[in-house]
């Protein structure tokens, strides 16, 4: 598992040198007290362990701190601002799989029921009525990049 994490981490970084640059400055950063991370969201306001967000990696130290779940929600925006068009729902059924003995997103009806529901406007609460699924379970598959 640590050689998979390890070997991927290198691939991203020889892919994405800029990236990479401003996240090792904003360490170095924050290791040698030239910048302090907060405790608190920018934009949800809450205290939690939060992440650099930069609009410009040119300016690796401009940065917005937001927790993981507005990070993920500002980056899913941004790709749909930029024309990134999600694959229809139903691209993702695969007959025979179900949420038991696996993984269960992706897999699961009732996820792609939570996404179709979603899409026509429906709220976390109403889709967790339907699906029998729990709200805050049906916020992790909604809102979490690796459910996506």
């Amino acid at each position: 598992m640590e050689k998979n994490h390890t070997q991927n981490n290198k691939r991203w970084r020889q892919n994405n040198p800029q990236k990479a640059k401003a996240h090792s400055i904003v360490n170095e950063a924050i290791r040698s007290s030239k910048l302090t991370k907060p405790t608190k969201c920018s934009c949800c306001n809450l205290e939690k362990e939060v992440q650099a967000h930069h609009e410009d990696y040119d300016k690796p130290l401009e940065i917005i701190w937001l927790c993981a779940a507005c990070h993920s929600k500002l980056h899913k925006q941004k790709r749909i601002e930029n024309g990134f068009q999600y694959k229809p729902v139903k691209q993702y059924i695969r007959k025979g799989y179900s949420h038991k003995g696996g993984s269960p997103y992706k897999k699961d009806h009732r996820y792609i029921k939570a996404i179709e529901l979603r899409q026509q406007g429906k709220t976390y609460q109403q889709i967790a009525n339907i699906t029998g699924i729990s709200k805050s379970q049906i916020y992790k598959w909604l809102n979490n990049p690796s459910y996506n």
